[in-house]
This record gives structure tokens, sequence and C-alpha cells, in this order.
């Protein structure tokens, strides 16, 4: 995933740096401090120069884990994996964000719709059929698209509901029409629907209209940094969502004394008002919507 929001694979001393700097580290938090400090305790400048670079590669990405934990997210959310150009790492990213899914769902903190496009990419393995096999039992649909039924998992291919456009795949044609009577036929905005239990007929699908996606844009931790002339990294080690909940209060006169130590602790606020680095931090709480 860090290749994919780069757009290339890092050079060999980066992605050694990358490497140190991962070794018990607990979060990209502590990633980036790792990286911090090899970018100023370096001997050679070929190492410091390494790490800057990655620290400046690191920086956009850092501030989706400063929110701390939370609730995974309701309504739609599109993660576009076009990026990442490694099957493997889109393979063990998917995998990845299930198995999360899945453990949020077993506790039932979350439930929702699952789309995967592309998923005969994924292939077939234990784990992947027992995630999808058990997350039905938490309230979890999974929808999956793919172009042929020869990787899907087994779990997934035994979906109670089938939809099948027009295809010539000959793995496909196999399982769900041998004679070729029905899927290369098919015209478009027609499709084959199976119903586990109920048989399959040919049905009309309406098209809709395409739909784009605009991302929100990432934080502007270094811009608020220096507009209030405090630390990069301490605005980022302060900033968090119960910070923000806490500065809120603080401003409504509500604070009670954990939001007040708080505050103290992180730098935030002195007295009966709020520092440089509080501005700051709730000025970036305004940017992220909390």
């Amino acid at each position: 995933m860090i290749e994919g929001v780069w757009g290339e694979q890092p050079s060999p001393i980066v992605a050694q740096t990358l490497r140190k700097a991962i070794q018990g580290a607990r979060s990209l938090r502590d990633v980036y401090a790792n990286v911090e400090r090899a970018w100023l305790s370096a001997d050679r400048e070929d190492e410091r120069s390494a790490a800057a670079a990655l620290a400046r590669r690191l920086r956009p990405m850092l501030h989706h884990c400063l929110m701390g934990e939370g609730s995974l997210p309701m309504g739609r959310l599109v993660i576009d994996e076009s990026p990442v150009e490694r099957e493997e790492a889109r393979a063990a990213f998917n995998l990845t964000a299930l198995h999360a899914l899945y453990q949020a769902a077993l506790r039932g903190l979350w439930r929702g719709i699952v789309a995967i496009d592309e998923a005969d990419r994924l292939g077939d393995s234990a784990i992947l059929n027992r995630i999808c096999d058990e997350l039905r039992k938490y309230g979890v649909s999974v929808w999956a698209a793919g172009h042929s039924l020869a990787r899907i998992a087994r779990k997934l291919a035994d979906a109670k509901y089938q939809l099948y456009f027009a295809t010539t795949d000959p793995d496909t044609l196999k399982l769900v029409d041998p004679d070729g009577r029905v899927l290369p036929l098919l015209l478009p905005g027609q499709a084959l629907l199976r119903v586990r239990g109920w048989g399959s007929r040919v049905v009309a699908v309406p098209e809709l209209p395409p739909r784009g996606f605009q991302p929100r844009p990432p934080l502007p931790l270094d811009l608020v940094a220096a507009e209030h002339g405090v630390d990069e990294a301490d605005l980022a080690a302060a900033f968090s969502r119960r910070a923000c909940e806490a500065l809120r209060r603080f401003l409504q006169g509500a604070a009670g004394r954990e939001d007040l130590r708080l505050l103290r602790e992180l730098g935030l606020s002195e007295g009966s008002r709020l520092t440089k680095l509080g501005e700051a931090c709730l000025e970036l709480c305004r940017e992220a919507g909390v």
C-alpha cells in the first residue's frame, strides 16, 4: 500500500531505511518518529538523504492515523487500488481489509455491504472462504464482481444470488452454461440470474449512470503548523479525535477535569487560554471535520 500511495517502488536505500523504521513500531506515527531520528542521527550523507526523502513521503500518509482508534466508516467508502501495481500487494491489502471488517462485525461494531471488484484476483484461499462464509452471520453482505469463476473463492462462487452477463470464458461456461446456449447469446442489459434453491432465468438489468467519487484531501498538517509557528511533529503528536473533542468543550466552557488534564499534558492550553499549539490543533480539527 505504501507503493500504491507513492506511485513507485522506493530505492534500495530508502526501502532499507523504511524496514529499520518499521522494526519495533506499533503505528505509522512510530515509524515516522523513527525515520526522523534516523534523519537527525545518521552519519552518512546518503542515509540522511534517504531518511529525509522517506519522511517527506510518509508525511501525507500520517494524517490518516492521527485520528486514533475509532469506528469503521459509515456510508459509502470507495478504496481505489489502481495505484498498487503488484498483485500480491493488492491481495494482501484486500485480505487485511476483509479481516478487519470480520473482526468488527464479530464484535457487533459494524454492519453493511462489502463490494469487491475483480474478485477473481483474490484467488481461492481458506482464510478468504472462512471470512466470506462467516460475514453473513453478523449482518455483513459481500457483493463480488469478476471476469471468471476460475479463481473466485469457493464461498463467493456459492453465493445465494448470482448474476452472469454475456461471456465466453471457458471456466465460467463449464460451471454455469456447459452447452453455451445462454451466456454467449446475452444482449447488453441482460443477465442470467441464478438463485440457489430457486433455479435460474434471464432478466433485464437497468443501466445506472456512473457517479464520480471525490476522496477527501489530506489534512494540511504542514501548512497549519507553519501558519501558527509550531513544530509539525509536535502538532502531529498532539492531534487526535479525543484532543479535538476536549478542545471543543474547552471553547464552550464545558471542559471537564479529564479534558483540562489532557489539554495541559499535550501543551494545548495554559490556564484559561489556548497555546499556539492548541490553536493550530483546533484549526486542524476543523479541517478534519471533527
